[in-house]
Parts: structure tokens; sequence; C-alpha cells
């Protein structure tokens, strides 16, 4: 047995994600009065899509106008009264407090207002409309959904004895049903591995320009080769299950030898060993179930791999 190059694939089912996705609820009960989009149109960031009924607090913020104003006025002239001495510090402050108690007021009614309007907190694509106008609707209800699509996410999973081969900036190789290729770049993968499946989660961002991709869309994931030029490789019938590991049996002087291996990398015919076997040994193939530790052998031929 001889290093040999080992090319390594892996292969695993994906989910397209949108990059960024939200549900989009008004934050406060109301009347519709207005709705601003069509469903399945582009929206940039900071569009208005919907309008909840806010005659009560542009009412309120009128009046508070007028308040401010009066505030205003008597602040002015408090000051000038204040520099001629004709009034006390004391009597200017209770002034400017007035006005600066109704400017504060002005700002927690405009921050009212603002929650009576639904808009894009990204620029996204809408989805379909769940409201009209006219309907009362409260934070519950689910006015439309938004989402990135430029670029998408790519969701697939890999065992867990290839993490060390999935880092940041490798490339990945998505096909979809219609046998469409795309290449996306991982960008992430999660902090832990699924105790049940014992793989962990991996993330790919394609920029999806032409919108081929659509959320929740299914495709088959594949990663990008890596070539091992120093692989030491067996095939696959020579392994050996065993209670504390794995294991292989060389022939040594016309004596069959056990080691405990570390499998690494696995194909349907073959299997990288990490440790436990040198350049050199000669595996045992055939004969498998039938062989015991220090069993006399003989070889009648020899394959270099």
């Amino acid at each position: 047995m001889q290093p040999d190059t080992l090319n390594v694939e892996i292969t695993a089912t994906g989910t397209v994600y949108a990059n960024e996705e939200v549900e989009l609820h008004p934050e406060v009960s109301g009347k519709v009065t207005g709705i601003f989009f069509n469903e399945g149109e582009f929206a940039p960031k900071g569009k208005l899509l919907a309008k909840i009924n806010d005659q009560d607090l542009q009412a309120q913020r009128q009046r508070a106008t007028y308040v401010q104003e009066l505030a205003q006025t008597d602040e002015n002239r408090k000051k000038q009264l204040l520099e001629a001495r004709g009034i006390s510090k004391e009597e200017y402050e209770i002034a400017l407090n007035k006005l600066n108690t109704t400017r504060a007021e002005i700002q927690l009614i405009d921050a009212q207002i603002a929650k009576t309007e639904i808009t894009a907190p990204f620029s996204g694509r809408i989805g379909l409309r769940n409201i009209s106008e006219g309907a009362y609707v409260s934070p519950l209800a689910v006015v439309t959904t938004l989402q990135q699509t430029n670029p998408v996410k790519v969701e697939f999973s890999v065992p867990q004895k290839y993490i060390s081969l999935i880092n940041p900036g490798t490339k990945v190789i998505c096909r979809d049903d219609k046998g469409h290729t795309f290449t996306a770049v991982v960008y992430a993968t999660d902090a832990k591995v699924d105790e049940e499946m014992r793989s962990i989660r991996v993330r790919a961002r394609y920029g999806n320009e032409g919108n081929q991709l659509v959320p929740g869309m299914f495709l088959e994931v594949q990663v990008i080769s890596e070539a091992r030029t120093d692989a030491l490789v067996i095939p696959a019938e020579a392994l050996i299950p065993v209670l504390n590991g794995e294991k292989v049996y060389t022939a040594l002087n016309g004596i069959a030898v056990p080691h405990l291996v570390t499998s690494g990398y696995r194909t349907e015919t073959s299997v990288e060993i990490k440790a436990g076997l040198q350049p050199g040994d000669t595996v045992i193939t055939t004969g498998i179930l039938m062989m015991r530790d220090s069993a006399r052998v003989k070889v009648d031929k020899v394959l270099n791999r």
C-alpha cells in the first residue's frame, strides 16, 4: 500500500432561504386607511406599505404644537426680562422647562404616529397581502411578508467527520431539479453538532442576480473536491468493525497482524486510513471473515494501491 491521490467529494441536500425575511405586523391596533403596495413587487427600504388610522394622534399633535408656540413665545419674553434683570432666574427656568416639556410631548406623539405606518425594513420582494383597506387589525395580524432574495442562503448538513473540510470561503456546487448548477460560497457553520444526526449545519451564499433560486427550493449540494496527494486508501472490504473501533489485517512474514485504525473519508469502494497503517504495509482484503490474529496467511497476489 502506497500513498495515493484522493479526491474528497461530499454531497448533501440543501434548502434555499432568503438572505433576510420578515413578517410585517402593525405595531398598534386600528383601522387600515391605506395600502400602498402590490403583491410580488420589489419594495425599497423605507417604502410605506400600509397605514393605520391616526386622526386622534394628529389632533393631539396639533394641540401640542399650539402649546409649544405659546411656550416658545413665553420663553423668549422671559429670557429678555432676565437679561434686563426684570425677573428672577427661577422664573425663566420655569418657562424654559415648560417649553422643553411640550417639545418632548410632540416627540412622543410623533413616535406614536410612526407606529401607525408599516414600512419596509430592508429592500426586498413583497409577498401576498393578508389584509384589506378598512379592516380592523391588531399587532397579531400579518400584513404581508418581505424577502431579500439577492443574495440567497443555501443551508445543508454534513457529517461531523467532514467538519474540517468545510470552512468560510469553501465553494459548493448547487444543482436544482432542472439540472441548472450554481456556485455558492460557505460563510458560516453552526456552533454545535446535532446530537441525533451527528451532523453540522452549513450555510452558503449565492448572488442570485437573476432570481433563479426561490426561497424554499430543494437543491443538491456538492462540496468542491479536495485533492489529497498523500492519502492512504484501502478497499472498503478490508475494514473490520470491532468493539473499540475498526481494524485491518496486514500480512507480515506470512502472519496476519491486526491493526486498530482511524478511518476518514469513505466512498462506496474505498476508505481513507488516517492512522494505524504505514506506507508499504500489505493489507489483507480477502478471507477477512475467517481471519484470526497471528493466523498463517499466504499472499497470492499483491495489488499496489
